[in-house]
This record gives C-alpha cells, structure tokens and sequence, in this order.
C-alpha cells in the first residue's frame, strides 16, 4: 500500500493520495482516524469540533460505506433538518445525533 498523503504514524490521514484523490472525500481534508481489528474506529475530526469512535465485531466495511456515513455526518452539521427529512430533529440540541451506521455496516457484510 502506498500510504503517502494518507498514512503515518499509525494514524490515517484524509490527504491527498499519489493519485490526487482523498480516502474519504466526504470529509473534511483536516480530518485523521486510526483504525484496528474487527472495524473499530476512531474518527477525529478538528473542522467539525467532533471525534467519533466505532467499536465493532463485524469484520471490515468498504472506504464507501465510511465515506456515505461521514457524508450523513457533515449534512447534518450543516443543514440538520435537510438531513432530517425537513423534520425539526425530536429534542434536538445540534449535538445530538444519532446516525444508523451500524445498519450500514452490517448490510455491508
């Protein structure tokens, strides 16, 4: 694997890749994650004020399932009840949100 722009320090980074492209383009550029065994993650994310950990069993989801979940995440920062359907989120605080990622991950299975 070719890591450079995208790995170091054990530590996965959302830069540029030899091929000009981002691992996760849904994210933001800033953004840096570690991942281990069994799908566990930890997203830390400094544009959006946010760090979001996974732990898991289920073996291992494609880059697209993480992108389409961090895409969900950023539309939701950025236009919550856009990404609620129009519906003003039920007891919604703008840091209250819980996306179904797991149903994702395991239909990706």
């Amino acid at each position: 694997i070719d890591g450079r722009g995208a790995y170091g320090f054990n530590w996965w980074r959302n830069g540029l890749k030899p091929d000009g492209k981002r691992k996760l383009p849904a994210a933001p550029e800033g953004m840096f994650w570690a991942s281990g065994h069994n799908n566990n993650k930890c997203f830390v994310i400094p544009e959006w004020d946010m760090v979001i950990v996974r732990l898991g069993l289920d073996g291992k989801a494609k880059d697209e399932v993480w992108n389409g979940f961090l895409a969900k995440v950023g539309a939701a920062i950025l236009d919550p009840q856009a990404a609620n359907g129009g519906r003003q989120p039920a007891g919604s605080s703008s840091s209250s949100r819980c996306l179904p990622l797991d149903r994702e991950l395991r239909q990706e299975r």
